[in-house]
């Protein structure tokens, strides 16, 4: 790039280019999409200001004065700005002043973006004063190519995705949506009507982002009616019937300005207007000038962001007025964004700067790579909008909402409240100020008298059903052991009685003791599983006799109940701070209510909700762990690996299919989880409970029974004898099993050979028993002491003999005492020590 001659030196230039719809401006040069013979003294034969005309007219003058400031002030050194105007919609045609609503983004796309990259290589930045509709492609083409584009007027909410346009940034906050949520709810109102422009970036997209925030609060939209910018007789027939026939009386309306004035001028021609209605838009209407005064104005509700007073806005509406030898309206400064053009202009050469790099460099187009929106989004720069300028993430600029109340007269405006961060709050609220359209500043009803709705949806099969599972449920539950399975069984009973709860009618009450009653049954259900399965786990992987096992138990269910109430602790906690709340939904078949979650949450009653959930979350993973450890248990009997994992499989899928069926939420939701509750529930029961009542009645057979014989043989002709016990095999090297659950057979062989049989699931081991000297009696233990032979599956030729425990010392002396009568009638029984 030559040198060329700056103000007072000799400077390398670079271009900003500015993409405008100067097709509305007449007596403009076109090259393409290049527009030059632009004349800043107004003319009000040439410039429209309630048009297209006076759109790009006005937002020209601010990047130009923005411009102008930068060279003056040397904020680029040795760096001079040009300035280089594109049209977006073509060549100037007449109708393009009222007509055109960005309907041209093909054009946009293919002729203004590719003139910008490929002909016009001196731009380095651009600036849009663009309708949303025409920026998709021409925003999406200079990401690729690098080239940073911002917007004080583009305010669809599809920008704010960094993945399509990272070099995309505005001076303009996507929080809209949030801040009429604000609004609404600061009014109490629950019924609403939307009305969008269907063929229109701006109105597809906000009405697609606040429809998400509708559903998680109890406001209902109770129409959505979509319509043509320029839609006719029919259209607005469409509205006028949709609206009476539903009674609103909160009109909510997304579109651009002109579609919005004509959305009103059609309400006031149906009488859709006065004390009992609200209408609420984002733009202002623009109206043609037989309309400005229309009764329909009046109480109209606008929200745009606060225009806060500064030194550089004062400075900058002075410059403007005097550069087009007109004293304009501070409305049209205000409304138009001039200061939002002013700062995409500073903030674009004060990023320049900060990569203090040549400024050969930068007009050559070798910095583009940084030239992403992080780069402009805290330059400490104080601007025209605002002091101390700050993009959030998604390169949108944080300011606060201003809401506005039209008089009736169109130019004639008055705030009356002002949003606080992130539209959590209000920070200003004026509470006597006229708001709506009889001067009052109470908000009128959102509809007619409304009959209280009781129901949650739930027809008389679909209760009915629920109740009979609840019974049958109840009904079916069996404890398989004193107190572990117990407790488990009671857990199952209080969430087969939670079923109750779903045919009820509903109120916020109701919904959080859904809640905390199958939360607390679902912790009453795995602390006992959990803490029986962990003593096994513990208890077989001891080395030693265990003798004080009882008063290990009773102390591991002092810390299970002790688990069990800091559970119910939590479970408390959240359902009173949780704040469930009811909402009304509909279909073809009428009203009823739903459960939801609030949407604002206090950060106490985010932190109670974490801990709970983190709570049952360790609870869960307990279940895999103990079922990985259980495994090597050998005894099958002991062994609970599988009911384990079925526990935690069918409770992991239990849960993410109640999330599932409440968020797609509809008439039949709470029929859906009462079912989900009874299924999991029953699951559970039969693998923890069922299969473990098999296991007792096995034990209640052997203990009355006792003695067992063992299937006769040609060459074994002596009785045997069959006990359950708990055994442990020493071996020769002074180590030893694991403790193990069998049977022990005594076994003879034509009286003159005897053993001792000890049989588990997996193994068997045979130990020879020459006389009675063999058996030792030490308090609750009997030893069986090995010969030199030895026969098994294992090869046992290291056994040193075999420690069985009974438990208590009446049982050890009976087994004793018939082990030798077995082998030796007449022999002496050895004393025990």
């Amino acid at each position: 790039m030559a040198a060329t001659r700056g103000p007072g030196t000799t400077a390398i230039n670079i271009t900003i280019g500015l993409i405008a719809n100067y097709c509305a401006i007449p007596f403009m040069i076109f090259n393409q999409s290049y527009a030059s013979n632009f004349t800043s003294t107004y003319d009000p034969n040439t410039i429209n200001m309630n048009g297209n005309s006076g759109w790009a007219y006005y937002g020209d003058l601010a990047v130009a004065a923005a411009i102008e400031n930068a060279n003056r002030e040397q904020i680029l050194p040795g760096v001079y700005v040009n300035l280089k105007r594109f049209s977006d919609c073509g060549e100037y045609y007449v109708e393009a002043d009222w007509s055109y609503m960005g309907n041209s983004a093909g054009y946009a796309a293919a002729v203004t973006a590719v003139d910008i990259v490929d002909v016009h290589t001196d731009v380095v930045g651009v600036i849009g004063n663009q309708f949303s509709s025409a920026a998709k492609g021409a925003a999406q083409i200079l990401s690729n190519y690098q080239i940073p584009f911002c917007s004080g007027t583009i305010v669809s909410p599809r920008y704010s995705d960094k993945a399509k346009y990272p070099y995309f940034w505005r001076t303009f906050p996507n929080t809209y949506a949030k801040n009429l949520i604000l609004l609404l709810t600061t009014w109490k109102v629950q019924r609403v009507s939307v009305i969008y422009e269907s063929d229109e970036e701006i109105g597809l997209s906000s009405w697609f982002e606040l429809s998400k925030l509708f559903r998680k609060t109890n406001i209902q939209v109770i129409s959505d009616i979509p319509l043509k910018g320029e839609f006719g007789s029919d259209g607005g027939a469409l509205m006028r019937q949709t609206l009476q026939l539903t009674d609103s009386r909160y009109m909510v309306v997304f579109g651009q300005s002109g579609f919005v004035g004509r959305v009103l001028k059609c309400a006031g021609e149906s009488g859709l207007y006065g004390s009992k209605y609200v209408w609420i838009s984002a733009n202002g209407p623009i109206l043609d000038q037989d309309s400005e005064s229309l009764p329909v104005l009046k109480g109209v509700i606008t929200a745009s962001p606060c225009d806060f007073p500064t030194a550089s806005s004062s400075k900058l509406r002075a410059q403007v007025d005097n550069v087009a030898g007109f004293d304009f309206d501070q409305f049209y400064f205000d409304a138009y964004g001039l200061a939002s053009y002013y700062d995409c202009v500073m903030l674009m050469l004060l990023g320049f700067r900060k990569l203090s790099k040549s400024p050969e460099s930068l007009s050559k187009r070798l910095l583009q790579a940084e030239m992403n929106f992080t780069l402009f989004q805290d330059l400490g720069y104080d601007g025209a909008l605002a002091d101390s300028i700050i993009l959030d993430a998604n390169g949108d600029i944080e300011l606060p909402f201003c809401f506005s109340r039209l008089s009736g007269s169109y130019l004639n405006i008055s705030i009356f409240a002002m949003s606080g961060k992130e539209a959590q709050d209000f920070a200003e609220y004026q509470t006597t100020a006229p708001i709506f359209y009889d001067d009052s500043s109470t908000p009128p009803p959102d509809g007619p008298p409304s009959v209280l709705i009781q129901s949650n949806g739930m027809n008389d099969r679909d209760r009915i059903v629920l109740t009979r599972l609840s019974v049958t449920g109840i009904n079916r539950v069996k404890a398989g052991a004193p107190v572990e399975l117990g407790a488990l069984s009671i857990g199952c009973c209080v969430m087969y009685a939670s079923l109750m709860l779903y045919i009820q009618s509903l109120d916020p009450l109701l919904c959080r003791l859904k809640v905390g009653v199958t939360g607390a049954a679902a912790i009453v259900i795995l602390v006992p599983l959990i803490a029986k399965n962990s003593i096994k786990v513990w208890l077989f992987r001891q080395k030693v006799i265990q003798k004080k096992v009882a008063s290990i138990m009773a102390h591991q269910r002092w810390v299970q109940a002790g688990v069990m109430v800091v559970g119910a602790s939590l479970v408390l906690a959240k359902a009173v701070m949780g704040g469930d709340a009811v909402q009304v939904l509909s279909d073809f078949d009428g009203k009823y209510l739903h459960c939801v979650e609030p949407m604002k949450v206090s950060p106490a009653s985010r932190a109670v909700m974490g801990v709970y959930f983190g709570f049952v979350a360790v609870l869960w993973l307990m279940l895999p762990v103990l079922a990985f450890m259980s495994a090597h248990i050998r005894s099958t009997e002991h062994n609970e690996a599988t009911p384990l994992v079925l526990t935690a499989v069918t409770s992991l899928g239990g849960f993410c299919l109640t999330q599932a069926t409440m968020a797609s939420s509809s008439r039949d939701t709470d029929f859906k989880i009462g079912l989900l509750v009874w299924t999991v529930t029953t699951v559970n029961l039969q693998v923890n409970v069922g299969m473990r009542v098999f296991v007792v009645l096995k034990e209640m057979v052997l203990k009355r029974y006792g003695k067992l014989g063992v299937p006769s043989s040609s060459r074994m002709n002596a009785s045997s004898s069959a006990t359950m016990i708990c055994f442990q095999v020493r071996y020769r090297n002074s180590h030893a099993s694991h403790w193990m659950v069998g049977t022990v057979y005594l076994n003879a062989w034509q009286g003159s050979r005897w053993w001792i049989t000890f049989v588990t699931d997996d193994d068997i081991f045979c130990l020879p028993a020459p006389d009675a000297e063999s058996f030792t009696l030490i308090e609750t233990t009997v030893v069986v002491s090995s010969c030199r032979r030895q026969y098994g599956e294992q090869g046992l030729a290291n056994v040193a003999g075999v420690v069985v425990e009974l438990g208590t010392k009446q049982e050890a002396i009976m087994l004793f005492e018939q082990c030798c009568a077995f082998m030796d009638p007449s022999s002496q029984k050895k004393k025990g020590k």
